[in-house]
């Protein structure tokens, strides 16, 4: 889905556990680090409209239970 805000034009990303395209290479911490600061697992920082600064003071136990939950929906079909 492409989102057009003040920032440009936003390409979403696939957070299902697809194998190529999705986040299922990423550890529970580069998931943690990609909600509350923003960053994909190589470093690089994510486009607009992700709110990480919202996330970022997220208590511990309700951010293991995003990543856990971020863990369950099936991949999308290629």
């Amino acid at each position: 889905m492409h989102l057009l805000g003040p920032w440009g034009i936003s390409v979403t990303d696939n957070i299902t556990p697809h194998p190529e395209d999705g986040i299922a290479h990423f550890s529970d911490a580069d998931i943690t680090r990609a909600i509350t600061q923003g960053l994909r697992p190589d470093g690089s920082r994510l486009s607009p409209p992700m709110g990480f600064s919202y996330y970022a003071n997220i208590s511990e136990p309700d951010l293991d239970a995003l990543v856990a939950y971020l863990r369950t929906p099936k991949p999308l079909p290629d």
